[in-house]
């Protein structure tokens, strides 16, 4: 479970329930009940019905996101960059690299910056585009590129040998 029991546990008795910990419970009650609704034994029904029928699970209107610091970000992408120095597995932590940082300079999701290929990074206009098949809402969005990311990357379209091993996918395998 995501939520729920194991985050009631590390809070003290006297702080609220939040909406998402209510919403955790009670979707694992309704997986429970709907797969005891249609578990058949001979003889026997575990239940008819399904009581929770109609009830709207609740919905928080700022829910609480993890979020991390920019220290975690230049540890998390140190230790990247060392563990990029080992032969075998060299291609995939680079990649690993690049989206950490793609992720930290345009706020992308994952699986938007999964999605991207090197024709997708403009460099005249200093640009990134994430295509609409791979965003959430399915909307196109050129965003771009911040200065920093530039800097990482070169203005002569990510020419150095780092980057060029990534191959015509930026971020998969």
């Amino acid at each position: 479970m995501r939520g729920g029991r194991a985050r009631l546990a590390r809070r003290p008795y006297n702080e609220p329930v939040r909406a998402n910990a209510v919403r955790d419970d009670l979707a694992l009650l309704r997986t429970m009940i709907l797969w005891a609704t249609r578990e058949r034994k001979p003889m026997h029904v575990a239940l008819v019905g399904e009581p929770l029928r109609g009830v709207k699970l609740p919905r928080e209107e700022n829910p609480m996101r993890p979020v991390a610091t920019y220290d975690r970000f230049v540890k998390v992408r140190a230790a990247m960059q060392e563990l990029a120095t080992q032969e075998p597995s060299r291609t995939r932590w680079v990649r690993m690299e690049l989206a950490l940082v793609l992720a930290e300079a345009t706020g992308a999701r994952i699986g938007a910056i999964r999605g991207l290929r090197w024709s997708d990074v403009a460099f005249d206009p200093a640009s990134i585009c994430f295509r609409a098949k791979f965003d959430k809402r399915g909307r196109e969005r050129v965003v771009p590129i911040p200065s920093r990311w530039r800097r990482n990357c070169g203005a002569s379209g990510c020419g150095s040998a780092r980057w060029q091993m990534i191959g015509s996918s930026l971020c998969q395998e």
